[in-house]
This record gives structure tokens, C-alpha cells and sequence, in this order.
């Protein structure tokens, strides 16, 4: 997925046993430059400079769409 940050984001393959997922972010020239981790409950919807944008479930099985900050 391409960020808002321009960066090309590629999600890692997740481990079954952990509920969490890493996505790492790539220049264009491939260099690898961010690496962030998030729960796998989340749909990554965009990635910028300070957040990340998702789509989730809320209690009643509504479509939330959340915003995180990204914490360094």
C-alpha cells in the first residue's frame, strides 16, 4: 500500500500464535525506513508521517473508522 507519507508500506506475514502484525515502510529506491506494529484486529486503511488510519469493529459489529497515532 502506498502512504500518505510516500512511503510503499508492505505487511509482514503475521505469526498465528501472536496478535499482532508489522508493517514496514519502503523508499522508492527500497530502502527500508519505518517499521510499525499493530494488532491484527485492525484493517490498515492508510499509513502517514504520525498516524494510522483504520477500519474496526466496534461493540455492536458497527464499521468503525479510527485514527492512531504513531508513537516513536
Amino acid at each position: 500500500m502506498k502512504g500518505g507519507d510516500g512511503l510503499l508500506w508492505i505487511r509482514e506475514y503475521p505469526n498465528p500464535l501472536q496478535d499482532q502484525v508489522v508493517w514496514v515502510g519502503f523508499s522508492e529506491a527500497w530502502e527500508r525506513k519505518k517499521r510499525i506494529t499493530m494488532p491484527t484486529s485492525l484493517d490498515v486503511l492508510d499509513i502517514s508521517e504520525g498516524r494510522v488510519l483504520v477500519r474496526a469493529k466496534g461493540a455492536l459489529d458497527e464499521t468503525l473508522i479510527e485514527v492512531y497515532p504513531i508513537e516513536r
